[in-house]
């Protein structure tokens, strides 16, 4: 199966144009060593994963699953593979028409996930839930959240409001209460596999970095962190935005105890570099558990 992307090509995996020769035999070396071992562990039988067109980086929960469950994970169509996922790293996707050609024969994880902006979430959360997170920056007197539409740019701003206009490419938010008594801002990182929620993150920010990279986190049952109906809410959101695996990001305002979802990832990192291996495997074993559930042997 070819395709049109401009990409250097290599026996197990394509890589990124212009590649000098000696770092794609590196990473061919490694990444044959690595389906050797895999081939052992798994009583002499190879298990891969297609991840197209991008391929995860060794921070994305894809690769840090698929090193769990001991799986081959490439990006290159030619090779076999039990399921693939539409692993396009933007906030548009356009290259689905290659994975739809895959569906009519293999089980396409996130295929119809194309459309992960801001203001694409926030139009279905709010039909989903009934309220909303935005706020119109013209007409709102006070302070607000300014962000970019787009995905992972970890951009926000603080800004004074009422202002002349708004402004191309980005979107306007409520500023949610979410500071905790150690002065820490705490949002919650919901996890999303196939219509459940394995477990979520507690993520906790420093004042100054509160848009930013989390500082440290915490795993916790997903019945401490939501309630039933919240959860209910959550999935429900999910199946409006198509999202079959991914990750939310939730805070829950302390003014009104309302959750609100404000950004929605397709190709999701891990919490894995917060916690120690050991605390860690609880939540790589219950994702495991519902990958192969839902995703192989369905």
């Amino acid at each position: 199966m070819k395709h049109a992307l401009n990409k250097r090509s290599g026996i197990k995996n394509d890589y990124r144009p212009g590649m000098p020769l000696p770092e794609l035999v590196y990473k061919e070396i490694v990444f044959s060593f690595q389906e050797l071992i895999n081939y052992l562990k798994n009583g002499f039988r190879s298990k891969t994963i297609l991840a197209w067109p991008d391929f995860p980086s060794r921070h994305s929960a894809l690769y840090k699953l698929c090193r769990h469950m001991n799986y081959n994970l490439t990006n290159k169509l030619e090779r076999a593979f039990e399921v693939a996922v539409y692993y396009e790293d933007t906030t548009f996707r356009k290259h689905y028409e290659v994975m739809e050609n895959i569906a009519k024969s293999k089980r396409v994880i996130n295929l119809h996930s194309r459309d992960i902006s801001k203001k694409n979430v926030e139009k279905a959360f709010s039909e989903v839930f009934g309220y909303s997170s935005f706020c119109d920056p013209t007409k709102h007197h006070g302070q607000c959240v300014k962000k970019s539409d787009a995905n992972a740019t970890h951009d926000g701003a603080i800004i004074d409001c009422p202002v002349p206009h708004k402004e191309e490419g980005f979107i306007y938010q409520k500023v949610l209460d979410n500071e905790t008594e150690d002065n820490f801002h705490k949002d919650i990182r919901v996890p999303i596999m196939a219509g459940e929620i394995p477990f979520v993150f507690y993520q906790y920010r420093l004042p100054s970095n509160r848009f930013s990279i989390a500082k440290k986190a915490s795993l916790v049952p997903t019945k401490e962190a939501l309630s039933e109906n919240e959860k209910e809410l959550i999935l429900k959101l999910s199946q409006a935005l198509n999202l079959e695996f991914g990750e939310m990001d939730v805070i829950r305002h302390k003014k009104d105890q309302k959750i609100y979802v404000i950004d929605v990832n397709n190709t999701p990192s891990t919490r894995a570099r917060l916690f120690s291996k050991k605390e860690f495997k609880p939540f790589l074993e219950k994702q495991e558990e519902i990958f192969k559930r839902k995703f192989i042997n369905s």
